[in-house]
């Protein structure tokens, strides 16, 4: 495994991994809204040191579990 760091502003490598989900979960009536934590503003400059590749990945496994969760737990209801 290859890590590939960067220093870029964390925010940004966050909504950059979630822009491709925003027009499925439209499609699926799921309102994807990203918002920071105030501990993000916390952080001084915003920059991290990290693999964006890694963080996108993390990122967008999260989306897809939380959406097949919601839509598990809705349609049994």
């Amino acid at each position: 495994m290859t890590i590939n760091p960067s220093t870029i502003r964390f925010e940004d490598a966050i909504r950059d991994c979630t822009k491709m989900f925003y027009s499925a979960a439209r499609a699926d009536n799921v309102d994807l809204d990203l918002e920071a934590h105030a501990s993000i503003s916390q952080l001084g400059s915003g920059y991290v040191d990290i693999d964006a590749g890694r963080v996108g990945q993390v990122i967008a496994n999260l989306i897809t579990n939380s959406t097949l969760f919601v839509f598990h737990t809705s349609s049994a209801h």
